[in-house]
């Protein structure tokens, strides 16, 4: 499947068999978003029947005659009696890997995946996409118990995928064809793709969801126990119970949010439809003020060309005088003249003299080329010597390169440590509470015990109470309580 906003480097997954899959789903009237699970009966009808045909075929057409491959899609927890019936008919040794997440994390990225769609209407409440995870682990826990499956996180194997994928391998039985650590697996694992986590200060699932989800953890980290199966099989069991509240509660919650995405999209209409009234209303106010500025600015025009008609009128009353004026102009312009005469032959003079001692002036400037000789030949070793020292920095730069990657890997090497000792100080953290937790459970056992022996001992007492009763009223009515009676 291509990359998306939610997933910059893709999903992974075929997107023939998902396109197939939601195609299954829609057959037996669900949706990959459904909380219903699929009708049981469904799976032996011809549909479906049909359906496994064309599942075989793109088996063959996505994975070929491969010995190894990976089927991955989140919609075969809904749909594994199909799938496991079609791998069946294919030859397949299936292999299950179970990896979980935290719901509250699984939630808020359903609904930021949805956003945009019709199926936000569904995941906007965030219980929601939690019982759709339960529903997904729940089904795909009961389908494959008792195959050769592992289990396994999303924190874990962010944390440390290489010793996750080891266990995995060992758990289901395959040696990898290739090693992790040239796969590829570190470059397309990133933290930063990583739109949601959870903390512990975060609040907690509801019940069921917080059971299952410790099960699963407990499970990841020191492998399955067949105790728990009993605890998951009531939470099903419970679930499958209200399933129709939940459902008809679900129905009712979406289509209340739909009603009132629809009042708010009308509430809006009506708020754009006043804002443009509003608009229209001060244009037509901003229109009659312009107006008004634009009669006054017509009439301050008048007033400018009225004004200026009456300094034409006296510019021209004043070109009368102006001939007069001309007349001395002239015989101001005859003495300039007179002065530039006089400057000229100054001019002349100065020319004369500079002649006269240009001779001088040849004899300086040889004297200058030849201290520009000795300038340059001085530059020149300058320039040798800036050369040998730019060598020198580069020999020193390369050094210091040398030392700081060496400070970096000495810094990679801390890092790591403490990196290490941050796990070890996790799983002792949570040893320390599967010990809390046994050690309750434990106590929980012994009350049970000591309930149970209070428990026979009153029943004892009553059976004793009983016979007793029996023996009295047999030695009443004249019978033994060990022979039969003689006529």
């Amino acid at each position: 499947m291509p990359p998306t906003a939610m997933n910059e480097k893709g999903f992974f997954e075929s997107s023939r068999i998902t396109a197939l899959n939601d195609e299954i789903l829609r057959a037996a009237g669900r949706d990959w978003a459904s909380f219903e699970a699929v009708p049981a009966d469904w799976y032996a009808s011809p549909e479906a029947r049909e359906l496994q045909v064309r599942a075989g075929e793109a088996l063959v057409e996505e994975f070929g005659r491969s010995y190894l491959f990976v089927l991955k899609d989140p919609r075969i927890c809904r749909l594994l009696p199909f799938w496991q019936k079609v791998l069946e008919q294919s030859g397949c040794q299936t292999r299950y890997v179970m990896t979980h997440r935290d719901p509250r994390e699984v939630a808020a990225s359903l609904q930021r995946g949805t956003q945009f769609s019709e199926l936000y209407n569904r995941f906007h409440d965030l219980r929601y996409g939690a019982f759709i995870w339960l529903r997904h682990v729940l089904e795909a826990e009961a389908g494959t118990r008792g195959q050769p499956r592992a289990h396994t996180s999303y924190n874990l194997l962010m944390r440390s995928w290489q010793q996750e994928i080891g266990k995995i391998g060992k758990a289901i039985g395959i040696s990898w064809p290739r090693s992790p650590a040239t796969s590829g697996i570190a470059e397309f694992l990133s933290g930063g793709l990583r739109h949601f986590e959870q903390t512990a200060a975060s609040g907690a699932p509801q019940d069921w969801m917080a059971t299952t989800l410790g099960i699963m953890t407990r499970w990841s980290i020191s492998g399955e126990d067949q105790a728990d199966h009993a605890e998951l099989d009531r939470i099903s069991d419970a679930l499958k119970q209200a399933e129709p509240v939940l459902a008809e509660l679900f129905h009712d919650s979406q289509t209340l949010r739909q009603e009132q995405r629809q009042v708010r999209a009308e509430a809006a209409q009506l708020t754009a439809l006043l804002h443009t009234s509003r608009a229209e209303a001060e244009s037509h106010q901003v229109n009659h003020a312009t107006e008004q500025s634009a009669r006054g600015a017509a009439e301050q025009q008048l007033v400018a060309l009225s004004a200026e008609v009456e300094g034409l009128r006296a510019e021209a009353e004043g070109h009368r005088s102006n001939h007069a004026t001309e007349q001395r102009a002239r015989g101001l312009a005859e003495q300039r003249v007179a002065g530039l005469a006089a400057e000229l032959d100054k001019v002349r003079a100065e020319a004369e003299n500079l002649r006269l001692i240009c001779p001088d002036i040849q004899e300086r400037l040889a004297r200058a080329l030849a201290e520009n000789a000795d300038l340059r030949a001085t530059h020149q070793g300058l320039e040798e010597k800036l050369e040998r020292l730019e060598e020198a920095w580069l020999e020193a730069s390369q050094r210091a390169d040398s030392l700081q990657s060496a400070l970096a890997q000495r810094s990679q090497e801390t890092e790591d440590l403490y990196r290490t000792a941050a796990e070890n100080l996790d799983r002792i953290a949570e040893l320390d509470a599967a010990l809390e937790r046994a050690t309750q459970d434990n106590f929980r056992l012994d009350r049970r015990c000591i309930r149970d022996s209070r428990h026979l001992e009153d029943l004892t007492r009553c059976l004793s109470r009983i016979m007793e009763e029996s023996v009295t009223a047999r030695l009443r009515q004249g019978q033994s309580p060990d022979l039969p009676r003689q006529d």
